[in-house]
């Protein structure tokens, strides 16, 4: 049922879908020669069913999608991201 509360999370998926299929890592970089170096970490994220998945919810009213990725700070949290931790 729509809510104008915001709770699309709820509605977007239905009963037993898998809400998040998730690839990560953080690495490290050093490079050294002679007195010289250089060392870099950084980390990245991918949520396949946030990024490529198909939502059960569409507005009533609109019958747009939900779609949390289209956001840019949500997609940054949620969906995808690559950082640069330490450089």
């Amino acid at each position: 049922a729509y809510s104008n509360n915001g709770d699309a999370g709820n509605l977007n998926f239905d009963s037993g879908d898998t809400f998040s299929q998730l690839l990560k890592g953080t690495h490290d970089l050093a490079i050294t020669k002679d007195n010289y170096g250089l060392f870099t970490r950084f980390m990245y994220f991918y949520d396949f069913v946030m990024e490529d998945g198909d939502f059960a919810y569409s507005n009533p009213v609109s019958s747009k999608k939900v779609d949390p990725c289209e956001d840019d700070d949500t997609r940054k949290q949620v969906c995808s991201d690559l950082r640069l931790l330490d450089a």
